[in-house]
């Protein structure tokens, strides 16, 4: 662990992170914990990996799939700046309920929502 001022830096993952980080195989395990050192020690800087996205909320959402709740985080994650071939927005949800998440393409956000009109809710409304 890095430290930094006298303080240690570390990162605690969640129950359901560190279950599916024990799933994976030992080389792969390995791997991201050099990424995760190097993250710690700033030796990679985390701002130059991947493509910097700008979040905001959405107001029309959609249940939980996984417990039909209405406690759910939809955001649109809008990359900023040059693009690489291929890239595109994305939607991701959080579930508060059941901590069901995941993501989509913005597209496969708009024909979800075109095709399950019995799903969708506004923001604000319960």
């Amino acid at each position: 662990m890095a430290k930094k001022k006298g303080k240690e830096k570390i990162v605690i993952g969640t129950e359901k992170f560190t279950k599916k980080f024990e799933e994976l195989p030992s080389e792969i395990q390995e791997e991201l914990e050099k990424i995760f050192e190097g993250f710690a020690s700033g030796e990679i800087d985390p701002t130059k990996v991947g493509t910097e996205i700008e979040r905001e909320p959405l107001q029309k959402k959609l249940l939980c799939g996984k417990c039909g709740s209405k406690d759910i985080e939809w955001w649109l994650n809008k990359a900023i700046g040059k693009r690489k071939r291929g890239e595109a927005d994305d939607v991701s949800y959080n579930c508060n309920a059941c901590g069901e998440s995941a993501w989509m393409w913005y597209g496969e956000y708009l024909d979800a929502l075109r095709r399950h009109k019995e799903w969708v809710f506004e923001d604000g409304g319960d």
